[in-house]
């Protein structure tokens, strides 16, 4: 009788361990199941923000950053060039002028 019983407890407990283990894999399931969710979440996020920056068929922020940027290296050139012709020039005159002074 007593090998009758500890054959039933143990039955039960294996019972338990495997109802233990049922528990723990749909728990983990479950963790799984949700940081899958989270993480097409976030590369659908990150997809939608690479399309505003490298462009959608359009120009992008990117591109658009870029342009601006030629477009003030450009303006700087000008700006330099003409500073430096108006100096010229100046030093010219004063030059025009010393010499009309003699000095």
């Amino acid at each position: 009788m007593d090998d009758l019983i500890s054959g039933a407890t143990i039955l039960q407990a294996i019972q338990a361990l495997r109802d233990e283990n049922r528990d723990d894999m749909r728990e983990l399931r479950e963790s799984f199941e949700s940081f899958r969710t989270d993480s097409v979440e976030k590369v659908a996020r990150l997809e939608a923000q690479l399309k505003t920056v490298l462009g959608n068929g359009q120009p992008g922020r990117m591109t658009l950053a870029e342009e601006r940027i030629s477009s003030l290296e450009r303006v700087r050139w000008k700006q330099s060039g003409i500073a430096a012709t108006v100096g010229l020039l100046g030093a010219i005159v004063v030059e025009a002028i010393r010499k009309k002074l003699g000095f």
